[in-house]
């Protein structure tokens, strides 16, 4: 039986599956909001804020707050180490922003 994945304060995991890539946890741990301080997942932020952005499946380094509407570089990020890992977690939110399309 499959358990939930359950995201914990300081984006720590309970029950990680070790078969997600490293752009997939990445895209699930909650960031901060440096506008409104308010916390949110990557992968939700490109799902809410950015639909019907067209650079939302073009791979686009920006995260845009779901809900003040700021936007600010991935490389920004505490958890995201550099631009090329910057580009690579956002080709991750695009190819399941247009899986689901």
């Amino acid at each position: 039986m499959l358990r939930p994945y359950v995201i914990i304060r300081e984006s720590r995991w309970s029950a990680m599956s070790p078969r997600l890539s490293r752009e997939a946890r990445k895209s699930l741990e909650l960031v901060r909001c440096p506008k409104c301080g308010r916390e949110f997942s990557l992968i939700y932020a490109r799902a809410m804020a950015c639909w019907g952005c067209p650079r939302a499946a073009m791979s686009c380094t920006l995260v845009r707050c779901p809900y003040c509407d700021a936007e600010f570089p991935l490389e920004s990020l505490r958890t995201v180490r550099g631009r090329g890992e910057a580009q690579s977690v956002a080709r991750y939110l695009s190819r399941v922003v247009r899986d689901y399309e």
